[in-house]
This record gives C-alpha cells, sequence and structure tokens, in this order.
C-alpha cells in the first residue's frame, strides 16, 4: 500500500462517480464505506505536516463529516474500543494535529457527537475488536495519546491538565450539542438526548463554570474561546423545555433575562466578574465578545440575587461600565474625522443599558440618581447625534434611502434606543409604587433628561420623510402597495413609542409640533392656491416632500394627545390629562394645537371644493386628517370637557366629509375614512348624537342621502333632474353625492341611522328607513331581469346591508321588524341573479349580517322567515356557483387575492355558524324555533358545501377556519343527526377526509376543531351505533379512522399542540370497537424488537375498559380524566422511544 493509497482512491471514487462531490460521499457514506478510506485519508494527512490548500480542505472536511455520519449511523455494528480509539482520534486531531481552523472545528464537532452518543452509557471496561478492525486499529494507533479516555470523569482529568485553549472549543461545542439546539442526526430517541441533557445539566454546567472562570481570571485578557464558552454555560435552556418541541427542535425562542440555578450566585453576583469583564475590553482585541458577555451579565435575574440592596450594588457596576463605554464613544467621535461612519460599539452599549433598564427597572436604578442621571444624558445626547447623522446623510444622497451605507446600522442602534426609553418611561413603577411626590418627582427628571430627545425625533424623521418623497416624486418612483403597508406599521409602532417619550413633557412637545406646523402650512397653502401656479395640478417634488411632512406631522400630533380607541369608548391618555393638571399652560398650547390641525383639515377640503382635479390635494393627507379627526373627536368632546367649542368642531368635521363626499367620491381610502367617522361619532353617547344632529353639515347629509338613496347610478343628469324637480336643492351638489360608491353610501346609511337612534330623533329615523322601502319600489313592480333592474336590486342589496350594520343602535329590535319583509324578496332575486357572483355574494352578505346582528331576537315569526328564506338562497347559489367553480391553489404571494375569489364561500359559512346557534339562544323562550328546523337548514348547507371542499379549497386560511368552525360545532353538537343526514359517499369521502385533514393541519385551532368533532362522532356511535349504516358500506370505517388517528396524529412530533383533543377522539373510537386489530398492524410495523415490546405495554396501560369512560356523571367523568392523565404520560413514553432524531 503506498502513502497516499487512500487518498488516490478516494479521489478516484469521486472523480469516477459523475456527481457532483457532496452526491459521491453521500453514496459513499450509504454503502458503509467498507475499506475506510475517509478515516484513512484522515490519517494520511496527518502523517504529512503540510500547509492546507483550498481543494485538500474540502476533501479533509467531507472526510471529518462523512466519518461522524457514518459511525453514527452504524454505531452498535463496532466494537467499543474502536469506537474509543476513533473518537480519541478526532479529539487529537482537532487539538493538537491540524492548524486549520474549519478542520479543527469539525473534528471536535465529529469528537462531541461521539461523547455524547456514548456519554451515559460508556463502561471502563471495552470489548475486543472484531478481526476486520484490527487492521484499521493498527493504523490509528500512531496517531492517539495515550491513555484512551474511556469515561466522562477521564474526559475532565483529561481536560483538567490541559493548557491549549483547544479544550475550551471542545466543551463549548459539547455544551451546544447538549443543550438542545443540535443539527447531528443520531438516530436515537428523544429519552437519550433528554437524558444527556439532565445529566449535564446537573453535574457538568457548574464544574464548566468554574473551570472557564478560573481560566478567565488567570489571564490578562481571556481567550477569545473561554469566552465563548462561558456565553454558552449562561445561555444554557434549563429543564427539559429544550426538548419541548420533540423532534421539531429546540426551543430557540429568543429571552431577554437569564435565570440561572441559585448555587451559581456566588460565582456570578460578583461586582469583581463585572469589573473584570470591563477591565478585559479595555485592554483586550475581543472587545465585540466581552460586551456581549457584559449584556448576558447584566440579563441575569432572578433568585440569584437575594435582596434589593445586592441588586443595586450589581446595578451601580453596570451602570458604571455602561458610562464608561458612553464617554469612550464620546471620545473617540471627537477624535474620528469620519463622523459619518459609526462606533462598531454603539450598538452594544444601547443595549446593555437597554438591558440594564428591562431588568432593573425604576425601583433600583431610583436608589442610584447619581449613575442614572449622567447615563441618561448621555442616552440623550446619543440618540439626537444618530438622528442628525442620519439626516445628514439624507441630504447628501438627496432623499435616496437606499443609497445611505450607515441607514440600517442608525436604524438598530435607534430602535434599540427607542425601545429602552420606552420601558423606562412606562415603568409601572411611575403610576403604583411609593409616594406621588417621590413619582412625580422622577417623572420631571426623565422629562428634563429626555425631552429634548422628542424634539430630535420629530424634526429629523419629517426632515427625511420629506427628502424621501422628492426623491420618489422626481424619478417617478412608487413602492407597491405590500411594501407601503409594511412602511406603515413600522412607522406605526414607532410613532407610538416617541410618544411615550413626548408625554413626559408634554408642552414641550406639543410646541415643537406646532411650531413645525406652522411652518409647513403656508408653503402648502400657497402651493394649493391655483393664482400662483401656472399648472396647478402638477405635483412637484417639493410639493410631494411639503405634502409627506404634514401628514407625518399630523401623525405625531395624533400620536401624542390621543390613543387607539377600536372597541372600546374613546377616552383622553391619562399621561395628557396628569400634563394639564400639572401645568396650566398645558391645556391652551393643546387647544391651539388641535384647532390648527382641524384648519388646516378646513383649508384642504375647501381646496378641493375649488378645484377637485387638482393632484396636489392629497387623498394620503386627507386619510390623515380624518384618522386624527376620529381618535380625537370622541375622547375630548365629551359632555363635561370645558376646553374646546363641540359645535363649531362638529359642524367643521362635517363640512369636511362634506367635500370628501361631494368632490372625491371615487377615492375609496377618504370615504372609508369619513363613514368611520360618522359612525364614531354615533355610537359615542346620546350627547354626542344630540350635537351632531344640530349641526348643519350633518342635516345636509342626510337630505342628500334621503333624497339620493334610491337612484341607480346610470341615470342620465336629465333623468336625475327630472326625479328630484320636488326637491329644493343644488343639483350640482346633489349629483355630486349621488356618484358616490353604493358601498360608500351604505356606510353613510349606517352612520344616519345610528345618529337618529333616540326618541328625540323618531321621525327622522322612520324617513330614512322610508327611502330604503321607496328605493325597493322599482323591484317589487318589476319582477323581470335586466340591466336597470340588476343595478338597482346592488342598489338596494347595499342599503339593506347599511340598515343592518346599524346594530349598536338603541332599541335595535326595530331593525329586523322592518328588514324581515324584505327576506323573501331577496330569495326570489337570488333565484333570479344566482349566476351573477356580485348579486348572490352581496345577498350571502347581507343574510350573514342579519342573522350574526339579530339572531338573538328573532321571534318564531322572524326565524321561520329567516330559515326558510335562507333555504331558498342556499339552494339557489349551490345550483349556480358551488357546482360550476374551479379550485386553482395559486402562490403563497397570491394567497390573499385567491381567497378574496371565494369570498362568497366565506360569507355562506359565516351564515350557517350564526344560524347553527338559534337552537341555543331559543332554548329557554316560550317562542323559541325547534331544533329540527334549525338543524335541517344548516345541514343542508353542509351538504351543498362539503363536495366543494377540497384540500386545494381549504388552504385558505379564513375559509379553512371557518369550515372547520362549523364542522366542529356541529359534530359536537348534533352528532347523531349530522351522521344521519348525510349519505355514505359525504359522511365517507367528504366529513371524514375533511376531519383527517383537518388532524394535521398546521393550525392547532383546526386541528382541536377536527379532533374534537371526530371524538364527538365516534361518542355518538359507541352510544347508539350511529355510523351502522355507513358501516355496512365500509365495515373497516371505525380501523381506518382509529388508524388515521394514531399514524397521523398520535405518533407524529405536530400532537404537542393537541394531545387533549387527540386523546378525546381516540378514547370513544376504542370504546365503540373493542376490536384491536389496527394495535396489532401498527406494532408489525415497528422493526425493532424491544420497541415494540415497550410500545405493546404501553398500549396495553392506556387501554383499560372503556364503556364507563363514555358514560354521564361523575363516573364518567373520573374515568375521562383519568384517561387524559394516561394518555398524556403514554405519548410522551411513546415518542421518547419512537421519535428518533
Amino acid at each position: 500500500m503506498t502513502t497516499n493509497s487512500a487518498t488516490t482512491a478516494l479521489q478516484h471514487y469521486l472523480s469516477s462517480s459523475n456527481v457532483l462531490p457532496h452526491v459521491a460521499f453521500e453514496r459513499l457514506r450509504e454503502q458503509g464505506d467498507p475499506q475506510w478510506l475517509l478515516l484513512r485519508t484522515l490519517l494520511e494527512s496527518s502523517s504529512f505536516s503540510t500547509s492546507t490548500t483550498n481543494n485538500s480542505q474540502e476533501l479533509l472536511f467531507h472526510c471529518i463529516t462523512g466519518c461522524r455520519q457514518l459511525l453514527l449511523q452504524t454505531w452498535s455494528e463496532h466494537s467499543s474500543v474502536l469506537l474509543q480509539t476513533v473518537r480519541q482520534f478526532f479529539l487529537s486531531y482537532g487539538c493538537f494535529h491540524t492548524p486549520d481552523a474549519l478542520l479543527r472545528k469539525a473534528a471536535l464537532t465529529t469528537c462531541v457527537a461521539f461523547w455524547k452518543r456514548d456519554w451515559c452509557t460508556c463502561t471502563t471496561t471495552t470489548a475486543l475488536a472484531k478481526p476486520s478492525e484490527h487492521a484499521i486499529l493498527t493504523q490509528l494507533q500512531p496517531f492517539v495519546t495515550s491513555p484512551i479516555l474511556t469515561t466522562p470523569h477521564d474526559l475532565w482529568q483529561w481536560t483538567l491538565q490541559q493548557t491549549t485553549p483547544h479544550t475550551a472549543l471542545f466543551w463549548m461545542l459539547f455544551i451546544g450539542e447538549c443543550s438542545g439546539k443540535s443539527s447531528v442526526s443520531y438516530r436515537l430517541p428523544l429519552e437519550f438526548h433528554k437524558q444527556v441533557h439532565k445529566q449535564v445539566e446537573q453535574e457538568w454546567l457548574l464544574p464548566l463554570l468554574q473551570w472557564t472562570l478560573q481560566h478567565c481570571s488567570s489571564a490578562a485578557t481571556p481567550d477569545t474561546v473561554y469566552l465563548e464558552l462561558l456565553m454558552a454555560v449562561l445561555t444554557w435552556e434549563f429543564g427539559v423545555t429544550a426538548w419541548s418541541l420533540g423532534s421539531l427542535g429546540a426551543s430557540t425562542a429568543g429571552r431577554t433575562l437569564l435565570k440561572p440555578p441559585f448555587a451559581w450566585r456566588d460565582h456570578l453576583v460578583t461586582p469583581n466578574l463585572c469589573r473584570a469583564v470591563l477591565y478585559w475590553e479595555q485592554q483586550s482585541a475581543q472587545q465585540p465578545l466581552l460586551r456581549q458577555l457584559l449584556i448576558l451579565l447584566a440579563s441575569l435575574s432572578g433568585p440569584i440575587f437575594q435582596n434589593k440592596e445586592e441588586k443595586q450594588l450589581y446595578a451601580s457596576v453596570l451602570m458604571e461600565g455602561a458610562m464608561q463605554w458612553m464617554q469612550s464613544l464620546r471620545l473617540h467621535n471627537n477624535n474620528n474625522d469620519d463622523e459619518e461612519e459609526e462606533d462598531p460599539r454603539l450598538l452594544d452599549t444601547l443595549q446593555l443599558a437597554s438591558r440594564i433598564w428591562s431588568n432593573f427597572k425604576l425601583e433600583i436604578l431610583t436608589l442610584l440618581p447619581h449613575q442614572l442621571t449622567p447615563l441618561l444624558q448621555a442616552f440623550e445626547q446619543t440618540g439626537n447625534k444618530l438622528l442628525q447623522a442620519q439626516l445628514r446623510e439624507c441630504e447628501q444622497v438627496q432623499g435616496d434611502v437606499d443609497a445611505m451605507v450607515y441607514r440600517e446600522s442608525r436604524e438598530e442602534a435607534l430602535a434599540v434606543l427607542l425601545e429602552g426609553m420606552v420601558l423606562l418611561c412606562s415603568d409601572p413603577w411611575l403610576l403604583y409604587t411609593g409616594t406621588e411626590e417621590s413619582r412625580l418627582q422622577v417623572q420631571q427628571s426623565l422629562s428634563q433628561l429626555l425631552g429634548p430627545l422628542y424634539r430630535g425625533f420629530v424634526s429629523c424623521r419629517t426632515r427625511m420623510a420629506a427628502l424621501e418623497e422628492h426623491y420618489l416624486q422626481s424619478q417617478e418612483t412608487h413602492l407597491d402597495a405590500v411594501t407601503e403597508e409594511i412602511i406603515q406599521a413600522d412607522l406605526d409602532e414607532e410613532l407610538a413609542s416617541i410618544a411615550t417619550l413626548g408625554r413626559l413633557d408634554l408642552l414641550s412637545a406639543i410646541q415643537t409640533l406646532s411650531e413645525l406646523f406652522h411652518q409647513t402650512m403656508p408653503p402648502l397653502e400657497q402651493a394649493w392656491s391655483p393664482q400662483q401656479q401656472q399648472t396647478p395640478q402638477e405635483v412637484t417634488p417639493e410639493v410631494a416632500a411639503l405634502l409627506e411632512q404634514a401628514r407625518w406631522l399630523n401623525l405625531y400630533i395624533m400620536h401624542l394627545l390621543t390613543d387607539p380607541c377600536d372597541g372600546e369608548d374613546a377616552q383622553i391618555p391619562m399621561a395628557v390629562v396628569a400634563a394639564c393638571r400639572r401645568n396650566p399652560d398645558t391645556p391652551p398650547a393643546l387647544a391651539s394645537a388641535i384647532q390648527a390641525v382641524l384648519a388646516f383639515a378646513q383649508a384642504q377640503a375647501q381646496q378641493i371644493a375649488q378645484q377637485p382635479h387638482n393632484r396636489r390635494l392629497s387623498p394620503l393627507l386627507a386619510c390623515s386628517f380624518l384618522e386624527f379627526m376620529i381618535r380625537f373627536v370622541p375622547a375630548y368632546l365629551g359632555p363635561d370637557q370645558l376646553w374646546f367649542d363641540a359645535s363649531s368642531i362638529l359642524q367643521l368635521c362635517g363640512q369636511v366629509c362634506l367635500y370628501y363626499h361631494l368632490h372625491w367620491p371615487h377615492e375609496p381610502a377618504v370615504q372609508e375614512h369619513a363613514g368611520r367617522l360618522w359612525r364614531a361619532l354615533a355610537i359615542r353617547g346620546p350627547h354626542m348624537r344630540q350635537d351632531v344632529l344640530q349641526t348643519p353639515a350633518f342635516q345636509q347629509l342626510m337630505q342628500w342621502q334621503i333624497i339620493t338613496l334610491g337612484i341607480r347610478h346610470s341615470v342620465t343628469q336629465e333623468e336625475f333632474a327630472a326625479t328630484l324637480q320636488h326637491h329644493n336643492v343644488s343639483m350640482e351638489q346633489l349629483w355630486g353625492y349621488h356618484r358616490l360608491p353604493y358601498l360608500d353610501k351604505r356606510r353613510q346609511l349606517t352612520g344616519i341611522i345610528l345618529m337618529n337612534c333616540d326618541e328625540r330623533a323618531d321621525q327622522t329615523f322612520h324617513q330614512v328607513l322610508s327611502s330604503v322601502q321607496q328605493a325597493w319600489q322599482p323591484l317589487q313592480q318589476q319582477r323581470e331581469t335586466s340591466i336597470h333592474v340588476q343595478e338597482q336590486l346592488c342598489l338596494c342589496v347595499h342599503a339593506l346591508i347599511g340598515v343592518t350594520e346599524a346594530s349598536e343602535m338603541k332599541h335595535v329590535e326595530r331593525l329586523p321588524q322592518f328588514l324581515t319583509p324584505y327576506l323573501s324578496q331577496l330569495s326570489f332575486w337570488m333565484e333570479q341573479y344566482a349566476s351573477d357572483l356580485t348579486i348572490s355574494e352581496l345577498i350571502l352578505q347581507f343574510f350573514r349580517l342579519y342573522a350574526e346582528q339579530f339572531i338573538v331576537i328573532l321571534n318564531r315569526e322572524q326565524s321561520l322567515v329567516l330559515f326558510d328564506s335562507v333555504a331558498k338562497v342556499l339552494h339557489a347559489y349551490a345550483q349556480q356557483q358551488w357546482q360550476s367553480r374551479a379550485i386553482v391553489k395559486t402562490s403563497s404571494e397570491k394567497e390573499h387575492e385567491e381567497e378574496q375569489q371565494y369570498s362568497d364561500i366565506v360569507c355562506a359559512l359565516q351564515l350557517l355558524i350564526q344560524l347553527s346557534t338559534k337552537d341555543f339562544v331559543d332554548v329557554c323562550k316560550e317562542d323559541g324555533v325547534e331544533s329540527h328546523q334549525v338543524t335541517h337548514l344548516v345541514f343542508f348547507g353542509v351538504q351543498q358545501l362539503l363536495p366543494l371542499m377540497t384540500q386545494g379549497l381549504l388552504q385558505l386560511p379564513t375559509l379553512c377556519s371557518l369550515f372547520y368552525e362549523l364542522i366542529g360545532f356541529l359534530a359536537e353538537t348534533y352528532p347523531a343527526q349530522l351522521t344521519d343526514f348525510l349519505s355514505y359517499e359525504l359522511f365517507h369521502r367528504g366529513l371524514l377526509e375533511a376531519i383527517w385533514f383537518g388532524c394535521t393541519h398546521h393550525s392547532h385551532r383546526v386541528a382541536k376543531l377536527s379532533l374534537y368533532g371526530l371524538g364527538s362522532l365516534a361518542k355518538e356511535h359507541a352510544r347508539s351505533q350511529a355510523w351502522q349504516r355507513h358501516l355496512q358500506h365500509c365495515p373497516t370505517l371505525l380501523d381506518d379512522c382509529r388508524e388515521q388517528l394514531l399514524t397521523r396524529v398520535i405518533f407524529q412530533t405536530v400532537v404537542t399542540d393537541r394531545v387533549e383533543a387527540a386523546g378525546m377522539a381516540l378514547l370513544p373510537l376504542l370504546a365503540a370497537d373493542p376490536s384491536r386489530t389496527v394495535f396489532t398492524k401498527i406494532l408489525s410495523q415497528v422493526s425493532d424488537g424491544s420497541q415494540r415490546e415497550r410500545l405493546e405495554q404501553n398500549l396495553q396501560w392506556l387501554l383499560p375498559p372503556m364503556n364507563a369512560a363514555l358514560e354521564d356523571g361523575y363516573e364518567g367523568r373520573r374515568m375521562r380524566a383519568q384517561f387524559r392523565e394516561r394518555f398524556d404520560e403514554f405519548v410522551q413514553e411513546v415518542h421518547s422511544f419512537l421519535v428518533l432524531r
């Protein structure tokens, strides 16, 4: 055998394979590498101390990883003496024989994997080598140091004798391998990994921590690998949660704070350790690593701190270090000629301070005022410096933010800084702890220290937004809708955070915004003026920048003075109320700023009235004004407010909306916001409704709505004028309002009805409903289909939906009384226009809303009309639409658009879900509707739905969730009726296959609905043999269900979030039929004899007599609870030896 025989043979094998190298290596591993080419190549490379080329490095790397995978897969086929010798070789190779860092890490990773594989089972005795192993053992002997390490104790003793830092690299890789973050495949059950994890945690972490700290303290500057090992030990995930996800991998969720064991406190909770890290950071070249280590030390929390004094001393040292870093940064910046380049230490410094805020909070920090104050001052100065640098670079690139070199690094630093400030300013200590005087003192101190940062954020961000918009307009570049949505979400989050800073010193923040606002308004109003422009409709880059700056300022004011109020009563923020009480100068400044915003909105609306086609009048700016009104007016114009003239502000808001309705009818975002404003005012309370009704603007809106409600868009101006000849109104204005889309007029109708729901407005309320009746008259007189009838029907259904959406009004029972007569008419028109998807979806939407809003208050007659009409609607719709629809699954990017194509099916599902609850709502009513009337209708709808519910359609998230919500509810509530109603094909091929698909769905909610539904159906069969008719067609149906449940759910890793539901599905399936055929079949599929025996024992232990568990009463509940506990243990035990990693 020549010197390079193995290397030559391996290279010849790779070159002759005619495949990519990694594929050839994979084939060699699959063949078992009978000639030990991989290991022998490594031995030959160790014989020559030559430098490693790129090609040889790649070859050796593949040899090392190939040996690891090959031996782990065939571990039990080799003698322990060979495995221990190979393990020792890789330890020697990584620590002493290779100068290449990549090969060293690969070799030590392989050695770590071999040690972990034998960690809990290795002994001092070794088996004799097999005859086939003698040759390779002979070649290994010269490269292996003696004695051979056989136990973890031997390895630890060897470690204590070593001085090379490569030993620390070995232990760092070992910690990572055992912590649950390993990617190495051992093909061993989870119980092995959990056992190793537990033993390392209990017996080896603390000695490793002590050993690492000893090495660090003995050196002037610790080696990098010791620091990495220390960080690996500190970030160890304690407990079995590291393997809680089964073979999906360890939990890698980032943790802000660390909670090490109490036994570690003597080594960690000492100021000397933090001081040593600070000293090393000043002296060492490994500054980034040391800074990350100090951030980890700042994250220590939990029982290792015994008292507040200890915590205070520890925080004091950390704050001292943070201040040292701040001063070092300032000195570096003063001596650095390149002011634009950011110091790499900046982000770590901000993260350290932010971690201090989040860990120790004001309860501890206020005890250290002499350190807290200068640190906050440095924070404020750093933040303003970052903002100014960001603005300066943005100006240099003229708004092209993609060309900004340091933009992302500064943005990351600003995000960390802002997060820390929000944590500090929103600390509950400021509201609930200590005396009011002490809290006020701290808050005033924070406002003085951090208040200037708010002005920096506002001025720099608005200026940058203007520059970016200027660039985009000059380049005629437009962002796509998805990018704009992402940017807006990030912007809203930042604005809310900045508002927390601004509310510390509210008066100063308001003055800052008012100053910038008054600087922006005059040039923008001048740009809007047609007298100053030859082409007033052209949006120049300068005008676009002004519009964007004005929008940002409006958003800043809105977030500073108001909170989002969706789903709750609008209130003035408590911080604003407290600031106004403390400082009498604040309320006038606040009122002045709000009046300026409203006046600006009014000025824009008036310009729209004069120049509706002027492109400089931005719809986006109009939306921001309306959003401000939606949040401000309901919160501030309460019955006891004294700051504003409510009537004038309401008139201004109404007039602005009217201008938008008249002159921008086809701006959907503006019209949506206007409709939301009317609704927000209407639901605020009777005082607000009374004030709004008295405003001329709203009276005019009502008049226009009533007049134009029943007039189609397709009428000519002459026909329009003839229709309105008896009304004394401006024809031009009325024609403008008439152009509003039906959807937007429906929103106005909802607001008008809500506004007139009080007793004093009863006459107007009936007048509005009469206009809806008049709109229906042409449809009652004309029963033939035509294009005009189709449009009139669309108009009328929108109007009925508008009435239905006013269900928040007082005395809501008046609405179903008005709407019920139209249900039968709508069912007739559905039969006529079922082939028109627009009309059919509108009708379905109306019935869904009607059932959703009013089903709890319907009497018997109204319910019967509803059920009869829905049956006709679903029947006509199913015949025309569901049977002809093609399901096409598009890419994930187009999933939302794809789902919108099936919004009619979503409406139908929502309608059936609402109707299925009617039986429970009326269970205590004397005039309730009988159950069979409800269930028959819902089952009829399900019968129509099931053939359509393919797996392609069930990929759509909203539709899938609604379908399983309906199926799960019906299966749990009416299992016997559902089973009996469906034919065998629909029950087996439709219902059960859909349930099986749902059981393995990635959404745990869908899976649980499916599993509980399956359990309810099986429970009903166990009690009453409900499946008997279907079993005649397929006698193995129950066995199929049990097999599907066991193989596709219970024995899979995804069962971790649906264990209880799977158990409650398995229990009735087992009780329904004593046959255990499926278990025999599953046991036969387990090849390993010991695993098969353990599985059989666990199955026998799980399956006691089942019949009692399905009974009602105490005994049945006790048996089910016992089975749940048993099943949970069963799943954990079976997964521990069946799931391999």
